[in-house]
């Protein structure tokens, strides 16, 4: 009885060991599951963080690229115009502002540039240097204040020479020294008419400004199919020779000079300026106001 009943326990225990085991199989497998999802979590965490900085860098150096909006315009050969300019730089008080215009010369005669706010902003014309056909504006801003943008007017006198169509464009840009990324919206030029006033292998003269001519002095525009000597001559209304001015062996192309005149015992009226050169003559009205 007593070997019978200790034979019994030991088989039921033996019997009892193989679902033990089991179960613990089971336990690890779970386990092993649980861990491997939290590291794929947390991994996927990562991935995702990595991807959110690399999104807010590209943003923020998207939002740093400085806008440059130029006109899109047509112009009218031999007017006087004002181009706009605007600059998307915010700008602490102190900071400086550097940029380059490329520009046509043949099309454009720029006088002046101006800032649109001066007690904000301090604007001045550090160069203007040709380049080929094209000239390069060197222009420099001065923060007085903190400012979100910068606008600059550029006074200038559309030629009569130049192509149809002229293209102007930012080259370089620098904050406080540093360059800075930008992005040029605009700057097409067309001008009307559409054909220059020269004539093949003829000089052309003009425009003259200012106009009315108010200061001691006349700016004057003419292109010359070759090189020349030129002679500049200014009539009174009565077809007398007032003044005249020479200029030697000037080369091909478009030219823009001043004229210094004699103010003392000049009368108002409408005066001719006379362009002399290679046996050409040609002719342009100006009125000359006391």
């Amino acid at each position: 009885m007593l070997s019978g009943c200790t034979t019994s326990v030991v088989e039921t225990h033996s019997q009892a060991e193989p679902n033990y085991h089991t179960h613990n199989r089971h336990v690890v497998r779970k386990s092993s599951g649980v861990f491997l999802l939290a590291f794929r979590f947390w991994l996927g965490q990562i991935v995702l963080r990595y991807l959110a900085v690399g999104l807010l860098i590209e943003s923020f150096l998207l939002h740093a690229q400085v806008a440059v909006v130029l006109p899109d315009t047509t112009l009218v050969r031999g007017s006087s115009v004002d181009l706009p300019i605007t600059l998307g730089a915010a700008l602490e008080p102190g900071d400086t502002l550097e940029f380059w215009l490329r520009y046509p010369r043949a099309a454009l005669h720029i006088e002046n540039v101006a800032s649109r706010f001066p007690q904000r902003v301090a604007i001045t014309r550090r160069s203007d240097e040709p380049s080929g056909a094209d000239g390069i504006l060197h222009i420099r801003a001065f923060a007085a204040e903190q400012v979100r943008s910068i606008e600059v007017w550029l006074q200038c006198q559309v030629l009569w020479s130049g192509p149809d169509a002229g293209q102007f464009t930012a080259t370089d840009l620098l904050r406080n020294s540093q360059h800075v990324p930008f992005q040029v919206q605009g700057g097409m030029l067309r001008l009307e008419p559409t054909s220059p006033l020269r004539f093949e292998n003829l000089p052309s003269l003009g425009p003259i400004f200012p106009h009315p001519i108010v200061t001691d002095r006349i700016g004057v525009s003419f292109w010359l199919a070759q090189d020349a000597t030129v002679e500049l001559v200014l009539y009174d209304p009565l077809g007398r020779e007032y003044q005249r001015w020479t200029f030697a062996q000037l080369i091909a192309g478009v030219h823009t000079v001043e004229l210094p005149i004699e103010r003392n015992g000049i009368s108002a009226g409408a005066y001719h300026l006379q362009l002399r050169t290679g046996g050409h003559v040609v002719i342009a009205p100006c009125m000359i106001a006391k």
